[in-house]
């Protein structure tokens, strides 16, 4: 049995909808995470680049490297044992394109290796488990392992195309964590699939790698305007509006404003969310009349460029290479498109 669970990258929304309420668009892309997995004779086995995770009988969290593994591997197997099923001997092999030689490109590497190890796991013992639910249970894992995201990260690489999501109510989370929360309806949170009729993207790497984890926290600290907020929420609904409208002018305005909301926090906040190489995607788009723009954490990882009509892209590409950026081949991944 295999698996593939695509990547991410935010449109907008990324740091907002770390807030409970706040909402954000994100976009599964053509970048995956495969899961394979079959029968094994004597004992449970999951092997990745990282190293291997072997155990025969309970699975002790050790912390390691491969903690990513070891807690969504522990959730899937408590989740069999709350629907009473004894779980079965396995061999895993997880392959990932969310990487190069071990440096994450920040296409959501992390939750997709949540989301395969749950999905391939249930589906292996024929648990049946909603989007929904998986999200679900994919959130009470990071939360098990202190590696809280907005989720919004989870919902894409779950539902796939493009996604519309409003943050749950975390406080209410922190005190229901047992697994019958999952068939509960949660205070606030909103997963929509956006129809929206074509949008392509280019995409830099800037090979440096930012911690969304760290960036979160450091995030959290800062005590940002309610103004700021109230913004951004408009911001990211307007977008939703424009994508259903297929209205690319109104698209392009906005994703362009809420980078400037984002340069806000870094000049207004003193929170380092630009580089030198995320300026130059940026302007390097906006020149060819595309809107770019960050894509996640900042500091680090992707910058992005949107656009409708198929172009050349060669000489962006040029200066790309020329200031150490890697263009990735990258576009938005619709479930539908491959039925």
């Amino acid at each position: 049995m295999r698996i593939k669970v695509p990547g991410k990258l935010f449109l907008v929304g990324e740091y907002s909808v770390l807030k409970t309420g706040q909402n954000a668009i994100i976009m599964a892309i053509n970048k995956f995470l495969k899961v394979s997995i079959k029968k094994h004779k004597s004992h449970f086995l999951i092997e990745t680049n990282k190293g291997k995770l072997s155990f025969k009988d309970s699975l002790e969290i050790k912390e390691s490297n491969l903690k990513h593994v070891e807690y969504a591997t522990k959730m899937a197997h408590d989740y069999l044992e709350y629907h009473q099923v004894k779980p079965m001997f396995y061999h895993i092999v997880i392959e990932s394109e969310l990487e190069s030689e071990g440096k994450k490109y920040g296409l959501g590497s992390s939750g997709a290796v949540i989301i395969g190890i749950l999905k391939s796991i249930l589906m292996f013992h024929k648990i049946n488990i909603s989007d929904l639910e998986l999200f679900k249970l994919a959130v009470l894992t990071q939360l098990k392992m202190d590696d809280i995201t907005s989720g919004g990260d989870l919902a894409a690489s779950i539902y796939g195309g493009m996604v519309y999501y409003e943050r749950y109510d975390l406080n209410w989370l922190l005190e229901h964590q047992d697994l019958s929360v999952i068939k509960e309806s949660w205070p606030g949170l909103v997963i929509e699939e956006i129809d929206y009729d074509d949008l392509k993207l280019v995409v830099g790497w800037t090979k440096k790698v930012s911690s969304t984890k760290e960036k979160i926290q450091d995030f959290k600290r800062k005590e940002i305007s309610f103004s700021w907020y109230e913004k951004a929420y408009q911001v990211v609904l307007n977008t939703k509006d424009a994508l259903i409208k297929d209205d690319f002018h109104s698209i392009k305005q906005n994703v362009l404003y809420y980078q400037e909301l984002l340069n806000i926090l870094e000049n207004d906040y003193g929170y380092l969310i630009n580089t030198k190489e995320l300026h130059l995607i940026n302007e390097s788009v906006n020149q060819l009349g595309y809107a770019g723009k960050i894509s996640g954490a900042g500091n680090g990882d992707c910058g992005i460029g949107i656009y409708q009509q198929k172009r050349c892209h060669k000489k962006l590409y040029e200066t790309w290479r020329n200031n150490d950026i890697e263009p990735l081949k990258i576009n938005i991944w619709r479930k539908k498109d491959e039925i």
